[in-house]
């Protein structure tokens, strides 16, 4: 079981056959200024990347493909998915050669239900002594057209929106987007749909008590990828506006080292810019 081991993590961007969570006891125990959770008799320790069996959707190219890359480069696994087989296996050959037995691919359409749970049987097949505790919820679509057609509209509903809600099992990262705290004007399907992303993640995460599941929205600005270079040709000036492109290996390690290693942030939205990497709105604690 996932929680007999450590508290997982959950990470929203913009599954299934894991098992779900009881209700159970904690007790808070301060050790040398350290705060020890105690689950079940045994103590939870933070994340590692070393401890990370991830999903990543959307990782046969861009930022999944650098979330993978991170993960790996920490010693975590990662079964990659996409809607584009030949992409994905790709990527994962190549990977393969530097993270031999540590990285495997899967086809998968997000907007299909059924596909979170081949994807963990497949994931349990690949890593079968490391159970998935880290699902990144990755696979998303864009327009830069104003109002684009009706089935371009249901398309981004579907990947951005739909999917991540049915991929919210016990661990996951949603990855979303800074347009879904600031809608983009020409946008307002992609705007919208992240904003759905951002705000369901949030309602989720609250319920860390009663879930043990943290969830985390990672809300980044334009990267250098095929859709950031796209949103740059289409409307330069609001690339500009957050600082210009940002290298995905830059959003990659907010991922690992912000949203995956905090532990007191379920429910929280992490804005990943060229300004800075920060919480959206959050009130530092009370100092103990």
């Amino acid at each position: 079981m996932i929680g007999q081991l450590y508290r997982p993590i959950v990470v929203q961007t913009d599954h299934h056959s894991a098992p779900r969570f009881q209700k159970v006891e904690l007790e808070v125990i301060e050790e040398a200024g350290y705060l020890t959770v105690c689950f079940l008799n045994t103590k939870i320790r933070p994340m590692q990347v070393t401890d990370v069996t991830a999903i990543i959707t959307g990782a046969g190219r861009g930022l999944g493909l650098a979330f993978t890359r991170a993960i790996l480069t920490g010693g975590g696994r990662v079964l990659m998915t996409d809607i584009d087989s030949a992409a994905v296996e790709a990527a994962a050959r190549v990977l393969q050669q530097e993270f031999p037995d540590r990285v495997h691919s899967q086809q998968q359409d997000v907007t299909d239900l059924a596909s979170f749970d081949a994807a963990f049987d497949a994931a349990n097949r690949a890593f079968p002594s490391h159970p998935v505790n880290v699902l990144v919820n990755n696979a998303g679509i864009g327009n830069t057209g104003f109002y684009t057609s009706d089935t371009a509209w249901t398309n981004v509903i579907a990947i951005n929106t739909t999917a991540v809600i049915r991929g919210t099992q016990p661990v996951v990262v949603n990855i979303a987007s800074m347009a879904g705290l600031y809608p983009l004007k020409d946008s307002p399907d992609y705007s919208g749909s992240k904003a759905a992303v951002v705000a369901f993640s949030r309602a989720v995460g609250m319920n860390v008590n009663k879930t043990n599941v943290r969830v985390v929205a990672l809300c980044p600005g334009f990267a250098d990828t095929q859709m950031g270079q796209a949103v740059l040709a289409h409307a330069p000036a609001v690339v500009r506006g957050i600082g210009g492109l940002m290298t995905p290996d830059f959003v990659a390690s907010a991922l690992v080292l912000r949203a995956l290693a905090e532990q007191d942030n379920s429910g929280q939205v992490l804005v990943v810019s060229k300004r800075g990497v920060t919480y959206h709105g959050r009130k530092l604690p009370a100092k103990l």
